[in-house]
């Protein structure tokens, strides 16, 4: 059973902090008897006001009756979010959507520059846009989670069991973190590991008689060096085991693939079978055998070339076995024809022999012969199930393996080159692109003579593409026509280029039988209902059948085909023109498709809707109209032709309307974009958001957010008009109007092409996030906060920049990627402390020494300096710093609601729980903003001032309330102060240690801090000593 999940369904309770799920029926959409249709309207206020509805996944609502598990994961995702980040994903429906058609995926980093690599990974693959790349189930992410719980939760100390029964979280000899057991064989056990941040596979021997093959294996691997070859790292040794690290050959194996699939599409059986005799013409080349290779020992995904999988072989075990043990390796794979007369020891016959069964499995997705018993062949010639084989490739196929497998060695192919060179004859005339290329030169003259009972195979297309339409049983131009695209483009094992092949020859289809009814799967349809997206696009395409010029130009006009030159929203006067057209023609046609229009019902429903959009916003962008109708309406499709068919229908519903006396909405242009609103005066509104913006963009620092949105509400909204309601559509809005604003991931307005240095220094929070960093993970984080900024130079600038900023960041030319020096570099001496005793020259004591020490100099000199703790010691770790330093401990949240309490007084506010209550409020209510002014006005600068003056060294304690209301910049005024020695001798913080982040963060907000010099975690071994 799945339910609608979302925290207004979720309990929690102390002191066991145990979360429970209730209010089922709120969970669940409708309750229906058994054979009855269940529906769920999404009424267009809920795009705006709803917030429960940011939890639930978008497909939920145009497919209600798919209650899959996606449903659940996508909302535990989204919840996941709010809890690690501090705030909903979205704060409407509406934007929810818009940030899914943007980026795909809920990026936490939005809210939480800090956010590890692997919580980003967990939500992103809870919340894909296509549920087909969320994880399966419930227990998958459960499994993730615990992963990720396992990571940021490992032990200090080493594990002290036997390393062969390490489970995850366990720390082994070397600094290994093991995630995940990944199996065991005759020789060695495999566990998937981390060490300073970099995901490895460590190979450990099961028992010290086998430290040599462990040994001989990895000396082989050091020597081998290819792409397609798993990558050996170093040699270790944990509790008298040898072992060694590795790079992880790819999530799957290619068995795990061929299980899935079964046999595979021909574009991944030419490619991986071409990778295979790629390994082994390399292995062939340098004298080394692998003796066991087969879909097991070879892993997919971990080699990348242009975006595509490839794949690597791993576990050369048997390397070192004698020639003359001919029972090594694995059935059906291992050659049983070695022990003929002639043979007798291995050879690199029986190599390939092993190649050719793994390629034959990938072929049929089978390893087995009729006249093999018990999976092994009794001396004679294999025989061959030609039907196995697709039937384009049937001929060579049977071909290449029958010389492949003979039981005379001779008789086979003399070398790994000859057998791929033949391997790549068989492929080399079936690509897709012929199939494109052909129908590019004969296409209007082959469509011609096309009938909607054609069958596909007599159109001029690829055997690819014939092996897609097979899968799905596609067989006449109907079919194709009547089956949803995304059916079709997420075919797994169907590569990018047959995609575009077939996409290609849709698109062609289409224009040449625009009166097929339907342009999507009957069943996706009838779950979408009569009027989603994709109808309401068959609807628009029949406007004007009945003569071809005509339904040309109307598809243009409405935005269904491009025209060179012209936006997505064409005037008639420039389409005219561009056409030759004459413009009263043009017009004529378009009165009479408005005429049409309006006596459509699906499209009067929808300008219902859109109706009641505008009403609770005034104005959108046609682009966040179209968003908007298509979450609500929903569309099959999962391509680029999403937004324009929602564009286009958008268009249709406008020209219907038009052509009334009294328009509920009308659209105007601004420069280069359009806008859909309630009335023509909301043009003015519109630019005049557009010229504040621009202004807000020129200050330097960059407006708040508070100060950028009371400055846009400080724009009036036409008179009557409600005006836009929430805080992130109005400063999306002003900046789209805008000549050169453009918008943060973080509600900061900042000029378009904004100087790449300063993008820098302002997103350098985002950067202190995570240990490692490679130069491209550096510019994707700066540009994914402000897309429109100039782009960051590359090294060696960039590492110039990075050490003006202070961030201490140097690139290891090993590890390919910038790195931070640790926090203990101080020089450790033998002098004692005259207040705490170390008893143990461990390198744990001399540690605390040090930092003891270091301590003791911050309070003579004074400065600024975070503190960072285990959650679990923060009161041990307060008492001991107050007591044995003689610090000043301020906890911020009682000054902070002191200074609150007094400005409420000053301002005259009726009753504390006035103030309560807009605290509380929705952070888009007029409430929570005039709290926020109380805040940053009237209470900001009490603070300031009471944090400002201390006789000694100030600790600050307990400061979430800073994070809450956005003001942790308050943080960096007073670091200033203290080290200018202006009011302040010195000033501390001590907030939690945040998983394995070593940057400070209170709240998931990062805290200023100029490189390592200013903060350091407490050491164990510190608060241990007396």
């Amino acid at each position: 059973m799945q339910v609608r999940v979302e925290p207004a369904v979720v309990w929690s309770w102390s002191p066991a902090i145990q979360l429970k799920i209730f209010n089922w029926m709120a969970g669940d959409h409708d309750h229906t008897t058994a054979g009855s249709t269940r529906t769920c309207t999404l009424h267009p206020d809920q795009l705006v006001d709803d917030e429960s509805m940011v939890y639930l996944s978008p497909e939920a609502v145009y497919e209600p009756t798919n209650h899959g598990r996606h449903f659940d994961v996508f909302s535990l995702g989204a919840i996941t979010y709010h809890i690690m980040s501090g705030k909903p994903p979205a704060t409407s429906f509406h934007e929810l959507t818009t940030k899914m058609e943007a980026q795909h995926y809920l990026n936490i980093r939005e809210d939480s520059d800090t956010a590890p690599e692997e919580l980003c990974e967990l939500i992103h693959f809870c919340t894909a846009q296509n549920y087909q790349n969320r994880y399966d189930s419930v227990d998958e992410f459960l499994e993730q989670l615990d992963a990720y719980e396992n990571k940021i939760t490992l032990p200090d100390n080493e594990y002290s069991g036997n390393p062969l029964d390490a489970k995850s979280g366990a720390r082994l000899q070397g600094g290994y973190e093991v995630t995940q057991r990944l199996g065991k064989g005759s020789t060695a056990v495999a566990f998937l590991v981390n060490k300073g941040q970099q995901e490895q596979v460590l190979k450990l021997a099961n028992k010290p008689a086998n430290n040599d093959r462990i040994e001989a294996e990895f000396n082989c691997l050091r020597k081998l060096k290819h792409e397609l070859i798993v990558e050996a790292y170093d040699l270790v040794t944990i509790d008298g085991l040898r072992g060694f690290t590795m790079k992880r050959a790819g999530k799957n194996t290619l068995a795990e693939e061929v299980r899935q699939l079964g046999r595979l599409q021909l574009e991944l059986l030419s490619r991986y079978g071409n990778d295979l005799l790629e390994i082994v013409d390399a292995l062939e080349k340098v004298g080394i055998a692998h003796r066991d290779i087969k879909p097991d020992n070879i892993g997919i995904g971990s080699a990348a070339a242009k975006g595509r999988y490839r794949l690597q072989l791993f576990d050369f075990s048997l390397t070192g076995v004698s020639l003359e043990n001919i029972m090594a390796g694995t059935p059906p794979y291992r050659d049983p024809f070695l022990s003929r007369p002639e043979r007798g020891r291995w050879d690199s016959a029986a190599e390939r022999f092993s190649v050719a069964m793994t390629l034959f499995e990938m072929a049929t997705g089978n390893a087995k012969f009729a006249n093999w018993e018990g999976g092994y062949h009794s001396g004679n010639e294999v025989t061959i199930d030609t039907e196995s084989f697709e039937s384009s490739v049937r001929d060579p196929l049977t071909v290449f393996f029958t010389r492949a497998l003979r039981n005379d060695a001779r008789k086979r192919f003399d070398n790994a080159e000859l057998m791929r060179a033949a391997w790549q004859d068989i492929f080399s005339d079936i690509g897709a692109a012929s199939g494109a290329e052909k129908r590019t030169t004969t296409g209007e003259t082959e469509l011609s003579g096309a009938a909607l009972d054609s069958e596909l195979i007599s159109l001029t297309i690829s055997p690819l593409a014939a092996s897609a339409f097979e899968k799905l049983n596609l067989v006449t131009v109907r079919d194709l026509l009547k089956t949803s695209i995304y059916k079709i483009k997420h075919i797994r094992g169907t590569g990018l280029r047959t995609q575009k092949e077939i996409m290609a020859l849709y698109d062609d289809l289409r224009e040449h039988f625009p009166s097929v009814d339907s342009i999507g799967d009957p069943q996706a349809d009838a779950a979408l209902g009569t009027e989603s997206v994709d109808m309401l696009v068959s609807e628009l395409e029949r406007i004007g059948a009945s003569k071809k010029e005509k339904l040309d130009l109307l598809h243009r006009l409405f935005g269904l085909k491009k025209t060179e030159g012209l936006c997505s929203w064409p005037g008639v006067h420039d389409l005219g023109q561009a056409r030759s057209v004459k413009v009263d023609e043009l017009r004529d046609y378009l009165q009479s498709a408005q005429n049409s229009l309006r006596n459509v019902p699906a499209f009067t429903a929808l300008r219902g809707m859109i109706a009641e959009l505008l009403a609770q916003t005034g104005v959108m962008t046609v682009e966040d109209l179209a968003s908007a109708v298509l979450s609500a309406r929903g569309s099959v499709l999962q391509d680029e032709k999403r937004i324009p068919h929602a564009t286009a229908v958008v268009r249709g519903a406008v020209e219907a309307e038009r052509s009334l006396e009294t328009p509920a909405f009308v659209d105007f242009r601004l420069a280069d974009r359009v806008y859909i609103a309630l009335g023509p005066e909301f043009a003015a509104y519109v630019e005049a958001l557009g010229k504040v913006a621009d202004d807000l963009a020129q200050l330097d620092p960059l407006a708040s957010e508070a100060h950028a949105i009371g400055t846009l509400r400080a724009v009036p909204p036409p008179d009557g008009a409600r005006g836009v309601v929430k805080d992130r559509d109005l400063l999306r809005l002003a900046c789209q109007s805008s000549q050169g604003a453009a918008a943060s991931g973080r509600m900061e307005i900042y000029p378009r092409n904004m100087d790449a240095l300063r993008t820098l220094t302002l997103a350098q929070g985002m950067i202190c996030g995570v240990p490692q960093l490679t130069e491209a993970d550096i510019t994707s984080r700066v540009s994914g906060r402000y897309p429109e900024a100039q782009p960051l130079p590359s090294r060696p600038t960039l590492d110039e920049w990075l050490r003006n900023l202070g961030l201490e960041l140097t690139y290891d030319e090993a590890a390919g990627a910038f790195v931070y020096p640790r926090g203990d570099t101080l020089t450790l001496t033998s002098s004692g402390s005259s207040v705490m005793s170390f008893h143990s020259e461990s390198p744990e004591a001399l540690d605390a020494r040090r930092f003891h020490r270091r301590l003791e100099d911050e309070v003579a000199q004074g400065g600024y300096l975070v503190l960072t703790c285990d959650p679990k010691r923060m009161q041990e770790a307060q008492g001991k710093l107050a007591t044995l330093l003689d610090l000043e401990v301020v906890d911020v949240d009682q000054v902070f609601i002191a200074a609150i309490r007094k400005a409420a007084e000053e301002q005259e506010i009726p009753s504390w729980q006035i103030v309560l209550e807009a605290d509380a409020a929705d952070r888009s209510s007029e409430d929570w903003q005039i709290f926020q002014e109380l805040v940053r006005e009237h209470c900001m600068p009490q603070l300031e001032d009471a944090l400002s003056h201390f006789p000694k060294t100030a600790l600050l304690v307990n400061n979430g309330l800073l994070a809450r209301y956005g003001q942790v910049g308050l943080i960096g005024r007073l670091r200033d102060k203290a080290l200018k020695r202006n009011g302040l001798h010195g000033l501390w913080m001590l907030v939690p240690a945040h998983g394995q982040n070593p940057w400070p963060v209170v709240d998931g907000e990062a805290i200023p801090v100029l490189g390592t010099s200013q903060y350091e975690e407490i050491p164990a071994a510190w608060l241990a000593e007396e």
